[in-house]
């Protein structure tokens, strides 16, 4: 009746520690899910609330008023496909517009103004004010920035060049006539909040020489439009949702990963224990059979063990020096009546070998070490 009464309360407390075990499993694998999903989410959020679209655009058209001639026999403004000689023109016409459009109402204020430059590549650069800035003050939805048209006189350019050549004696073979428009300024929300600073500089360059001038810009286009999204950034401090309660990301990481650590210290020792005692269960059997496997020849026969005197051996290690010297297999029988198990060389006058009781158990990895 006590043995009885051990048994179960030994089973008890078999089963009440695999129940334990099981739950702290369980309550680690959920704390670690946790802590990594509250590591992966960011503390704050960016919600982005786009509060007005801007478009910003430039261009410009460029002509010239010819004197009548062969090529032009009405004379007049004429839009040049090509070169414009010098010789035929009164006046280079440049037409300028910029402006911005926006949604929703904005304060615009700021500056305008354009120049022109001589350039003589890699000798010298002059640049001359065509008209002084102008301020710009606007609000509302559409605002002008720059609209002019203007003249520029090419014999006063290329008598400014020639004056240039006689008195530097260097004479390029060709000069750049460059015009371009200043403008910058800020843009305020009605309330006087600044929402962007702007620049709108555009250049439009010519080829000139002492016959001709000729357009020399890299794109044909006239004409450029930037839209410009006005966003407005929130930024959202985040929570960690948990078990229909909201509770702040950072508690969640420190909470869950300390739960982790803890309930994985005990599994880890329990893991541990439950390794050393699956190794420490190995045979001396085992370990033979699955070291020297391909040297060792398994019998069933009793009678080829029983034939000559026996010499039995102390350990492997010796019949295995023995079965070398001779150049012989190792024999295996087991001895169910007996429960040992032989390991054996057949010898000429005698039988060397070494024998070991089915069920021992080495410890540790001892037999490991010194085989």
């Amino acid at each position: 009746m006590k043995g009885t009464l051990t048994r179960i309360l030994q089973w008890g407390k078999s089963n009440y520690q695999k129940v334990i075990i099981v739950m702290i499993a369980i309550v680690w694998v959920t704390s670690t899910f946790f802590a990594c999903k509250a590591i992966r989410q960011p503390l704050r959020k960016e919600n982005k609330i786009t509060q007005n679209i801007l478009e910003q655009k430039k261009a410009y058209h460029y002509a010239a008023k010819v004197k009548p001639s062969v090529l032009y026999p009405e004379g007049g403004v004429i839009v040049p496909e090509g070169v414009i000689f010098n010789s035929l023109t009164e006046q280079l016409i440049i037409t300028l517009d910029a402006g911005i459009h926006s949604e929703k109402s904005i304060k615009v204020e700021g500056s305008a103004g354009i120049v022109y430059s001589i350039v003589a590549k890699d000798l010298w650069e002059r640049e001359y004010e065509l008209i002084a800035n102008q301020t710009i003050m606007s609000e509302g939805v559409n605002h002008s920035l720059l609209q002019e048209e203007f003249s520029i006189d090419v014999k006063k350019i290329v008598d400014l060049i020639e004056t240039i050549e006689e008195e530097t004696l260097a004479r390029p073979v060709n000069y750049l006539l460059v015009i371009r428009q200043k403008i910058s300024g800020k843009i305020y929300q009605e309330n006087g909040e600044e929402i962007r600073t702007f620049n709108s500089d555009l250049e439009i360059p010519f080829e000139l020489t002492s016959q001709y001038i000729k357009y020399a810009g890299e794109s044909s286009e006239k004409e450029f439009v930037d839209i410009i999204p006005i966003e407005e950034v929130n930024i959202i401090d985040q929570s960690f949702h948990f078990l229909n309660h909201n509770v702040s990301i950072i508690g969640a990481r420190y909470s869950f990963s300390l739960i982790s650590i803890l309930t994985f210290i005990p599994l880890f020792i329990k893991i541990t224990k439950k390794y050393k005692h699956i190794k420490n269960e190995v045979t001396e059997i085992d370990m033979i059979d699955k070291k020297h496997k391909g040297r060792i020849i398994e019998v069933a026969d009793e009678i080829s063990f029983e034939i000559l005197p026996k010499l039995g051996l102390k350990n492997f290690n010796t019949l295995l020096q023995i079965a070398d010297e001779k150049e012989e297999p190792i024999f295996k029988f087991a001895d169910t009546k007996t429960g040992s198990v032989f390991y054996y060389i057949l010898g000429t006058s005698n039988i060397y070998y070494y024998s070991i009781a089915e069920k021992l158990l080495l410890k540790g990895s001892e037999l490991a070490l010194d085989m």
